[in-house]
């Protein structure tokens, strides 16, 4: 392994040969495993923690002690330093993270050496610690590698924990964070270009939070569909201007170039998070295109065919669906439905299709599996999925207006999901309009709900 102080270049009587450790980091909040109380834990650690060095065998009482930080570790926390000048460049680092590098108190570490087999690594004349030579540094940087990679792991861990709590957070909230990220490194952008970026993004959170009322009416009301068409056609055109106001920022943030590494690294995740914020918003602005088009709502004199019918919905509304896999493949491709307008059947699939998702959103596994069956003059599309299941007892209900059997977690419902209590009315409402039955019926194996619109052919 090469290391800045060696210049690249490996010498066997300089350098370090042979070192071997193991290092184990703990967290002492909350329940201990063992019924083992946290204080009692802690104690421990500050008797008997940190990293330990031993020398063929015996143990160097200088490393392990509590005035001992040898690698810096505290002194880095302390200092909360951002990103590893150790971790090479194929390793990607994660901004901030050396925010999680591990204190003493919670570290446990044996490394082993020995200086009979090491040309340059020896002890002090107290024998309490190795003296400082190329060799020593190369065992410091060699352990402080090994951390340093654990701490970019953990942030990285965390980051992506965040991301899946972020991903159902109001889209608004999303560019005040942006807001707050430009703000922490004003000084270190050029003040035209920041100026330029800041109004921009207030601009486009003044939108989103338009938009996001919308989208909200659209999931859980469904208010009449042609002062719907009105307003998604308004925001529509507005939104589309913010698009581009939002790639002309990710392209400026783009090209700014600093010799601060740690301000480089933020820079370019502010720019994919901007460009991941842009993708997600094209799709949610999709949610409104079958309101927006006059067409879509006024002819109802044609048979769709199903299986596009629903292809576009679930590419209109796949935002939502996350990492759910949506399956059709039992949908016959030639399944006609009965005469409405894109706009009614588009209602009726995205409501239940959402509710779906609302269903799966604390599964383990998520699956939307969508299919049709007949019986003599009876067609069925039915509409399966891995969430919580409901009582087919108490179904009939469901279909009331307010009323509801989400199950979902307090910190969900808390970020607008479940809907209002009204989207199964509307569905059943429109779906008896056309002519179909709707209701929930018993799933097939592997899933928890099954939800079926059903009709009657006629020649």
């Amino acid at each position: 392994m090469d290391f800045d102080h060696n210049n690249g270049k490996f010498n066997k009587t300089v350098n370090l040969n042979t070192c071997r450790f193991e290092i184990r980091i703990y967290n002492l909040r909350g329940k201990q495993k063992f019924g083992i109380k946290v204080a009692d834990a802690r104690d421990y650690f500050k008797k008997h923690g940190g990293i330990h060095v031993y020398d063929g065998g015996f143990r160097l009482p200088y490393y392990g002690m509590p005035e001992s930080d040898w690698l810096r570790l505290e002194i880095d926390h302390s200092h909360r330093k951002n990103v590893s000048k150790l971790l090479p460049e194929d390793i990607p680092q994660v901004p901030r993270a050396l925010h999680n590098l591990p204190t003493l108190g919670r570290v446990l570490g044996i490394v082993n050496v020995n200086t009979s087999d090491e040309p340059n690594l020896k002890n002090m004349i107290t024998r309490d610690r190795l003296t400082k030579t190329i060799a020593y540094d190369d065992l410091v940087t060699t352990v402080r590698y090994a951390i340093d990679w654990y701490a970019n792991e953990v942030t990285k861990k965390k980051n992506e924990e965040k991301e899946r709590e972020k991903s159902t957070e109001p889209t608004s909230l999303k560019f005040e964070r942006v807001e707050q990220v430009l703000e922490a490194y004003e000084s270190d952008i050029p003040k035209e270009i920041y100026k330029d970026i800041y109004n921009k993004v207030q601009e486009v959170t003044i939108a989103v939070k338009n938009e996001q009322e919308l989208v909200l009416g659209q999931m859980g009301m469904l208010a009449p569909l042609a002062t719907a068409g009105i307003s998604a056609l308004s925001y529509q055109h507005e939104l589309k201007k913010q698009f581009s106001y939002i790639e002309n920022t990710i392209e400026k943030i783009k090209a700014i170039k600093t010799l601060d590494s740690e301000l480089q690294i933020n820079l370019n995740s502010l720019s994919e998070d901007l460009a991941i914020w842009l993708k997600r918003a094209k799709s949610t602005n999709l949610l409104f295109d079958y309101v927006a088009d006059v067409d879509n709502i006024q002819f109802r004199d044609k048979r769709l065919r199903a299986k596009k019918v629903i292809e576009e919905i679930t590419r209109q509304i796949s935002f939502l669906a996350r990492d759910t896999k949506i399956n059709c493949n039992q949908l016959d491709d030639l399944l006609y439905l009965p005469k409405a307008s894109f706009a009614e059947w588009g209602s009726i699939f995205q409501n239940v299709f959402i509710n779906a998702f609302n269903a799966m959103l604390d599964s383990s596994i998520r699956v939307l599996y969508i299919s049709s069956r007949f019986h003599e003059n009876f067609h069925e599309i039915l509409i399966q999925d891995t969430g919580y299941g409901i009582n087919l007892n108490n179904a009939e209900k469901l279909f009331k207006p307010f009323e509801r059997e989400s199950k979902i977690s307090p910190e969900r419902k808390a970020l607008g999901y479940g809907g209002s209590g009204l989207g199964l009315t509307i569905v059943r409402l429109l779906a008896e309009n056309i002519g179909c039955r709707v209701r929930f019926v018993k799933p097939e194996k592997g899933f928890k709900t099954a939800f079926s619109i059903q009709w009657r052919e006629t020649k």
